[in-house]
């Protein structure tokens, strides 16, 4: 499982920013004060919604009861009232005769807000209609905006390729037009063309080289692309242009737990938690940056904290159950697993991870069945074959273990494990030379698994080939010098070469490091001949 991946799945939409532009019509004259309070209020919005607000200008009437009106719709943008913004300026529009630009705001700020509560249809006949006033009255700069708009709209409710569209046709009318390039960016990312997106950004970039927001997204999709260290110099960069911008420190500490940096993904994760408390997504990161550094209870705690403030996340409960599998707390891992199922039951890392769970408990055939689910739903995917050919060898279906393990390999021909899980079965199907070659296999791709060694020799011994098998067991114990089972395996290669002393020095250290084998000497035929010796029943009293 591949934590880091699942993560960086996610960050897009956490910190991706799709830009809003708020149209205001010019009027004639303008009061000062009114237009610094209404500029204050509008960097509020760039604040609360993450998203650059650039209007054309502020209208002033004199009028005050209608301007008290469009400062109280303003508010209500600001702090998310849509349902009021709407029926506030309806009402202003059949109170209040207007001219065709000032009828061309109030649209926008209702189609704003209809989009915002997902009324598409609705959303996008106030956007119509003040599209056909731009068209007829000749104002460009409206028409641009309201495609703009309305393609926000559109990825508001997840339809990208039309969202797309309205962008590149407000680009065709400016094509310096920031906002639409940023956005453009967006959608790209959204239907996964990272490349795409990230000339979008770039775009971006070039005509606002300090735009924050553009760099964000350009490592977004860097990180999509996992270059990583360069989505990690654009997040640095976004960072030095807005150092409280929580997206960003989440972004870094997502690209530096890519590079193995997890101390530093650690720092990051943290300050971004310290500029928003209940930001979720930097509790999830923690979590896993804590995990890879092996400090299991508090990425346990970590996890819980996204669980808390999001209990829907699949990816949390996968997190969770990932740590509590490792510190062996089976039962409850199972159940974590399960959670994450239950909340998007195409989860193949989910899936897979109940396997583990599953096959530790020993409830095999059930492991099989998770494992079997995950193949169904990645039929390319090396670690599900390999999991599955280990159940099934733990059932006794070798040849079906055999064939599941062939099919991993051809997945991934440097997969050791999968190598050594066919010398396995192999040996238990006696077909010792294959199995023998197996183990040489991963010995190749792994010269330092202990466990390697130790099945070498299990094969050669099987082929009488004693010597050898000895040389092998004696390379796993210096890989892995507490390993009882390898002790063991040298006390029979030392008891069938009738060596009393290096067997009975081999079969004392093994029982050392695990008791059974008091018992399990006691029955092997192996030391048979050592049964009677008095020195051999006081090592196995």
């Amino acid at each position: 499982m591949n934590v880091w991946w699942i993560l960086g799945i996610g960050i897009s939409a956490i910190i991706g920013a799709i830009i809003k532009v708020v149209f205001f019509i010019v009027q004639s004259k303008r009061n000062e004060e009114y237009q610094k309070r209404v500029e204050d209020q509008l960097k509020e919005i760039k604040t609360i919604h993450k998203t650059e607000v650039i209007p054309d200008g502020i209208p002033f009437h004199k009028n005050r009861e209608k301007q008290a009106i469009y400062e109280k719709a303003l508010k209500g943008i600001i702090n998310s009232e849509y349902d009021m913004v709407i029926l506030l300026l309806l009402n202003y529009a059949k109170k209040y005769p207007l001219p065709d630009s000032e009828r061309c705001a109030v649209f926008n700020l209702i189609g704003i807000s209809l989009g915002e509560n997902k009324d598409l249809v609705r959303s996008l006949r106030y956007f119509d209609e003040m599209s056909l006033i731009a068209e007829r009255i000749g104002d460009t700069e409206t028409l641009i905006i309201v495609n703009n708009n309305r393609g926000v709209t559109f990825i508001k409710n997840n339809r990208y390729e039309e969202g797309l569209a309205a962008f590149e046709k407000a680009i065709s009318l400016k094509p310096d037009y920031l906002e639409a390039w940023h956005n453009k960016g967006v959608a790209l990312g959204k239907l996964n063309r990272d490349e795409e997106a990230l000339t979008a950004y770039e775009k971006a970039i070039s005509l606002k080289p300090d735009g924050q927001g553009a760099w964000l997204g350009k490592g977004v999709e860097l990180g999509k692309l996992n270059r990583d260290k360069e989505a990690l110099t654009a997040y640095e960069k976004a960072i030095e242009l807005k150092p409280d911008g929580q997206g960003a420190w989440l972004g870094k500490g997502v690209a530096l737990g890519k590079l193995n940096r997890d101390e530093e993904a650690l720092v990051a994760f943290e300050k971004a938690i310290s500029l928003k408390l209940d930001g979720q997504g930097a509790w999830l990161g923690k979590g896993v940056a804590l995990r890879r550094l092996n400090r299991d209870e508090e990425a346990l705690a970590a996890y819980e904290k996204a669980i808390e403030l999001k209990p829907d996340d699949p990816e949390a409960w996968l997190g969770k159950g990932a740590v509590l599998g490792k510190v062996n707390r089976d039962e409850q891992a199972l159940t974590a697993f399960e959670k994450a199922i239950s909340l998007k039951p195409d989860y193949l890392e989910a899936w897979h991870n109940k396997g583990v769970a599953l096959g530790k408990l020993n409830r095999d055939e059930e492991a099989l069945a998770a494992y079997e689910k995950a193949i169904s739903l990645k039929p390319d995917g090396q670690g599900a074959w390999f999991s599955k050919g280990v159940e099934l060898g733990k059932l006794n279906r070798y040849e079906e273990a055999l064939a599941a393990y062939e099919e991993a390999i051809s997945l991934k021909p440097d997969g050791q494990e999968a190598w050594l899980g066919k010398g396995v079965v192999l040996g238990k199907l006696n077909r010792y030379e294959e199995a023998l070659a197996a183990c040489e296999k991963a010995i190749e791709l792994k010269p330092d698994d202990p466990g390697a060694w130790f099945n070498k020799g299990v094969e050669l011994g099987k082929l009488n080939r004693d010597e050898e098998a000895l040389a092998a067991y004696e390379k796993a114990i210096e890989l892995k010098p507490d390993d009882p089972e390898a002790w063991y395996n040298r006390a029979c290669a030392y008891s069938l070469k009738k060596n009393k002393t290096e067997a009975l020095e081999s079969l004392t250290k093994a029982i050392k490091l695990d008791s059974k084998h008091k018992e399990d000497v006691k029955k092997d035929d192996d030391f048979k001949w050592l049964w009677g010796d008095p020195d051999f029943k006081a090592i196995v009293k």
